[in-house]
């Protein structure tokens, strides 16, 4: 089994690699919410995160935490604005490590 450290390091550099994000990418990073992951985006990523480790997503109800890939622009404007999506809870890396070491979803 991997450590926690491990998986931490590589689940970071794999958002590095997934987005643009110019700012450090820590364990309380939001997915969404910082990373601006969404759609058919945040879906590969999950795919990817359960084919290296092997954690299943069943259950993961994924609009709750994800908008729509079409609503990522006006998203994105919005927040950069000052109006951040409140209507979707934060899912952060250091969830997502839980969420790998645990082996299945799990609501933060």
């Amino acid at each position: 089994m991997t450590d926690t450290a491990s998986i931490q390091s590589d689940l970071i550099s794999l958002f590095q690699d997934w987005t643009i994000q110019r700012e450090p990418i820590g364990l309380e990073t939001a997915i969404y919410h910082d990373l601006h992951l969404a759609g058919d985006d945040a879906y590969e990523i999950l795919t990817e995160i359960a084919k290296r480790y092997g954690t299943s997503f069943e259950g993961l109800n994924f609009d709750t935490y994800f908008a729509p890939e079409y609503a990522m622009p006006w998203r994105y404007w919005a927040a950069r604005l000052g109006y951040p999506d409140t209507k979707r809870p934060r899912l952060t890396v250091a969830h997502m490590v839980r969420v790998i070491e645990q082996g299945r979803w799990c609501e933060p």
